[in-house]
Parts: structure tokens; sequence; C-alpha cells
């Protein structure tokens, strides 16, 4: 199988001669084949997919020795690590916090949550700065922010300045995750060095994850202020990509004077999309939180709100798209690109998603709830996930070269999904080993296939100067997918077991469900 140069789209119609030429020389984009830009595809008049070589575009970006590609492929992940394995560790500790500050648990809840709300509702607009001022800047800047505030947040003792500091931290690695995927995206040129460089992006949630719950239970066990500790080590972790960035990390000033084109920012709807993500995010955050749940009238407000907001977004962005100069935050033209291939990614990705996170949530209450353990005996069952986590994220570094994208995904959905039907027809008191250990061994590819080769697919399918807002795009559809994942499986959970009696059957009512995205996605 030969393994091909992959050249992002860009904005500039190569010569007959060109176009021919390069042509003539693909048998296939990348090992991908089937998600990839059909070279001859027009997307539109003026613009074509075949891309000429780098020696024939104007600039690029300076080669990379191999031991540099390999620090930066490392560097790059680190930043999805350290965004997992913060809000894993802080779930373990929310309990050691409270009982510290002298807080509820239900009011210690917003560490967590003002962190993950702050990083969903900036990745659109932290993705369309990095593209037009600089990925490195945005990069570094961001990891900049995320450390400072880390350590600010382990010296105070205030629940409301800990969870604006927290907030802050989020918004850090906001900037610099999208600004990292573009990294990627227009300096990791050939195969399979490209493939392996996203996997290893998306090898970040996996390891942290694990390594989040082992580093909060660790913690935990430092004493009455030992929560303090993970915030400093946080901002340690956070402070060695930024350092090793400043060398590794190739200047891209040259190149975006040569993408020269309109930075004017669109306010308007980047103000749009991210109270829309807020308000959506906020509305079931507070769901699970206040007594009455989806019951209370200014939480259904809110939820609707956000729809509308989102409506109004898309309709803002294509009237700027196709009726004036001033550039939208996002074309909403690139989901109809292709034969509507980034869109058919990202709904895959939404669909295993929801599922995996309903499954994680309804776990946790199965385990807690039904079971009556503690959290750190639900961390310590969901082990296994994680482990195979590893070896599932990782193994796409060496099987996205060699197989077709569309194939992994879909013996991952189905693994994933088969997770959900184990759990849901468990006979009551099977032991941990004859069902649920196999259950969650097959939990991990799902996720892990689909969002570590969409990452490699979404970077394919959009220009150079597209790079980091599709990349913001792709996470901000997971984490939608997240959020409504447990809140669909909230819902189902209490339900049917007010409507029961029985835990155990709302719960398998949501396993059902998980079952059926999960194999949707396919």
């Amino acid at each position: 199988m030969s393994q091909l140069e992959i050249y992002p789209r860009i904005d500039t119609t190569p010569s007959e001669d060109q176009d021919e030429k390069y042509c003539q020389s693909i048998t296939r984009l990348s090992p991908i084949d089937e998600m990839d830009v059909p070279v001859s595809h027009k997307v539109s008049n003026s613009i074509s997919v075949a891309i000429p070589p780098p020696d024939e575009r104007n600039v690029s970006l300076p080669e990379l020795s191999k031991m540099k590609m390999v620090l930066l492929a490392i560097n790059i992940m680190l930043t999805y690590f350290i965004a997992t394995a913060s809000v894993t560790a802080t779930t373990l500790l929310l309990p050691k916090i409270a009982e510290d500050l002298g807080t509820s648990q239900l009011q210690t809840q917003w560490v967590v949550s003002a962190y993950t709300l702050t990083y969903g509702c900036t990745l659109m607009v932290s993705g369309r700065f990095a593209d037009l001022y600089g990925r490195k800047m945005l990069f570094l800047s961001g990891l900049a922010v995320a450390a400072v505030f880390s350590i600010l947040s382990a010296v105070i003792r205030n629940l409301i300045a800990i969870c604006v500091l927290r907030a802050l931290v989020g918004l850090g690695l906001a900037i610099s995750s999208p600004a990292g995927f573009g990294i990627i995206g227009v300096t990791f040129r050939k195969e399979p060095a490209r493939s392996v460089a996203f996997a290893a992006f998306g090898l970040g949630a996996p390891v942290g994850s694990t390594t989040g719950t082992i580093l909060g239970g660790a913690v935990a066990d430092l004493g009455k202020h030992g929560w303090a500790y993970l915030f400093y080590i946080i901002a340690g972790l956070a402070a060695i990509p930024c350092l090793l960035g400043l060398w590794i990390i190739p200047s891209d000033h040259r190149f975006l004077r040569a993408q020269a084109g309109d930075r004017r920012i669109d306010w308007l709807g980047g103000g749009l999309v991210t109270t829309a993500v807020f308000l959506l995010s906020f509305s079931i955050t507070e769901s699970g939180q206040v007594a009455s749940g989806w019951k209370t009238p200014w939480i259904i407000v809110m939820l609707v709100l956000s729809l509308l907001l989102f409506i109004i977004f898309g309709f803002w962005e294509h009237h700027l798209e196709t009726r004036t100069t001033l550039p939208p935050i996002i074309k909403i033209s690139l989901f109809s690109r292709h034969g509507w291939k980034l869109t058919a990614i990202n709904l895959t990705a939404f669909c295993i998603m929801f599922s995996a996170f309903s499954v994680l949530y309804t776990l946790a209450l199965f385990y807690q709830d039904y079971k009556g353990l503690d959290a750190l005996g639900n961390a310590i069952r969901l082990l296994p996930s994680n482990i195979t986590g590893l070896f599932a994220a990782g193994g796409v570094m060496y099987l996205a070269p060699r197989f077709r994208a569309p194939v992994l995904i879909v013996l991952g959905c189905i693994a994933t999904g088969s997770t959900s039907l184990l759990l849901a027809v468990e006979p009551r008191g099977t032991r941990y080993w004859y069902c649920e250990f196999w259950a969650l061994i097959l939990f991990p590819p799902g996720i892990d296939f689909t969002v570590c080769l969409g990452n490699i697919m979404i970077s394919n399918l959009v220009s150079d100067d597209e790079q980091s807002v599709a990349g913001a795009l792709f996470q901000l559809n997971t984490q939608i997918a997240a959020v409504l994942g447990v809140c669909c499986s909230s819902l189902i959970v209490t339900t049917r077991t007010q409507a029961t009696g029985d835990i155990l059957v709302g719960l398998r009512s949501a396993w059902w469900m998980s079952a059926a995205f999960a194999w949707c996605s396919e």
C-alpha cells in the first residue's frame, strides 16, 4: 500500500497541467480513502480540491526533523490530556473540596461545571482566532493562562473564587486546544506521520482519563487540603507544553502573511454561538442540581432560547457567507462540501459520544445508587475501560495507515453498543466479572476510533485557513453530545424509576437508548 502525501485544500485553483500531473500521481489521498476528498471533486466554481505539491505552492511551513515531529505530536497531545485529566481528577475530589470549604457537594459541583462551561462556550471563537492570528501564539497563550490560574485555584479557599478561576483555566485550554489541532493539520503533510500525529492527539483523552482517576484517588489521601495539590500538578503539566512549544512549534508568521485575507471578526456570530452553548450547557447542568429538575420553568426557557440562538447563528453565518464581505465564524457551506462528508463525520461522532456519556453517567448511578459504592469504588470498577481505552487509542496509530476508516469506525461502534446491550440484559445479582467486566472491555473502541479518525478526516476535508475552527467544531460537537447524553439518560432513569419504583428498570431503559445511538452512528 502506497503511503502518500496529504495536502489540505488551498484557496487557489492549480493549472490544468498541474492538476493532471498531481492527479495521475495519486491512487488515494490517504489511508482513510472513502472519507477523504475526491481529487476531481469541485467544491465551488473557483476552487479545486486537487492541490499541487509543496514546491509548487507559494509558501509552506518549514520541514521538521523526526525528533521534533515526535515531540510536537506529544506536545499537542498534552493539551487534550490536561483537559481530560483535570475534569476526571477534580470530579473525584469534589467531596474533599466540599468538606474543606464547608460547602455542600451540590454547590461544589460548580468547580467542575464552571470549567466545562467555559471550555465548551469559547471553542468556536478560539478556533477562528487561531486561524486568523496565529496558532502558535494562541496555543502558548492558552496554556500560560491555564497554568497561572491553576496555581491561583490551589491557594484560594473560597468556593466562588475557585469557580471563577477554574472557568479561566477552561478558557485557557479552550484557546489552546483548537490551535493545537490546526498546528497538526498544517505541519504534518505526509502519511503515516499525519495519521499518527492526529491519533496521538486523540490519545490524550483516554490517557488523561486514566491518569486523572489515579491522580484524584492519590491526592484525596493527602489530608484535608490535599485537593489543592491537584491544581499545582495541573499547572506544572500545562507549563511543560507551553515551554517546549516555544522551541518545537514552527513559527507561522510567514505562512499567515502568505494567506493574507480579510481578518475582521464576526463578533455578532461569536456572541451568538457562545451564548447558545452557554445556555444549553447551563440549563442541562442546572437540571440535575435543582430540586424540580426539568419541571423548573426557567430551565426550559433557557434550553429553548439556546436552540433558537443556534438557529439564528446558522442563518446569520449563511447570510455573511453569501451576501456580505465579512468573514463568518464558520462557513455554513463547510457542512455540504465533498458530498456532506464533514456533516456525516460529525453526526457519527455525536451519536457515539451521546451513547458513551450516557453509559458513563448511568454506570455511576448503577454502582453508587444501586450497589451502594462510593466514588472511588465506582472509579475502580471503571478501570478496565480506561486501560482498554489506552490500547484502542494507541492502536489507531498502527491501524489508521493500514485500514479504511469506515471499517474501523463501524467495528468500534458495534463494540461500544455491545456494552450497553450487555448491561441492559444482565440478570440481577450477576457478579462483576461475569458481565460488567466484559462490557467495560468492549466500551472504548467506538469512542477512540471515531474521535481519532474523525480528527484526521476533518482536517483532510478543510483548507489550511479553516483547520482550527473545524477542529473546534468537532470538539464542540462531541461536548454537546456528551451533555445531551447525560441529560436524556437522567430523564429516562428518573421517569422510569418513578413509574416502577425500581432504579434498575430505569437504568436498563437508558442502556437500550445508549445501544441504539451507538449502532445508529454506524
